[in-house]
């Protein structure tokens, strides 16, 4: 299972690239925050909740991410499972958004590997690095309307392609540390 602090920072990457995201914060102590540009009922911005994550631990002061005990998006996007978010766009075009570990460099190369039968000029992704939170930001767009019903098929094989290669590169540091420690 995720700590809690990775699930905050994937969000947050997903939600400070998606126009119109927000999200709820679960506190420890019980309390919502609600996290969202340009809404009077949010207690703080995208932006501020990333800064915030990106603080220095200090001595006796508790990171903000860990007083959150939980995190969901509600609103901007649909949930469709995997970590495979769906939405359409302000011109009425399909997407499918998720949020990995890995660097751009990467991410691109597991779509390298894409082995689904589909035109290459029928989607298109681009990808969102983050490098301060650590996190890619992944936007599949279906660009043909006669291949539009395979994008959910495409995002959901990306995401377990890109977990997959996150568990490689972590096996990989964990055996280098092992050897050099």
């Amino acid at each position: 299972m995720m700590h809690v602090v990775d699930q905050v920072r994937l969000a947050t990457g997903l939600a400070h690239a998606v126009p119109g995201a927000v999200l709820e914060l679960s506190c420890v102590n019980g309390d919502p925050l609600i996290v969202a540009q340009r809404r009077l009922d949010a207690q703080l911005t995208l932006c501020q909740l990333r800064a915030a994550l990106l603080l220095p631990a200090q001595p006796g002061v508790p990171r903000f991410a860990d007083v959150i005990c939980d995190v969901s998006i509600d609103a901007g996007l649909q949930h469709i499972g995997g970590g495979v978010y769906r939405r359409r766009s302000e011109c009425g075009a399909e997407e499918r958004w998720y949020a990995t570990f890995l660097t751009f460099e990467h991410v691109n190369g597991v779509f390298d590997g894409c082995t689904i039968d589909v035109p290459p000029e029928s989607m298109n992704a681009r990808f969102m690095p983050d490098p301060e939170l650590g996190v890619t930001v992944v936007r599949l767009v279906s660009n043909d309307a006669a291949h539009a019903h395979r994008l959910d098929e495409v995002a959901l094989w990306a995401v377990a392609a890109s977990m997959v290669e996150e568990l490689v590169l972590d096996c990989r540091r964990t055996e280098h540390e092992r050897r050099d420690g």
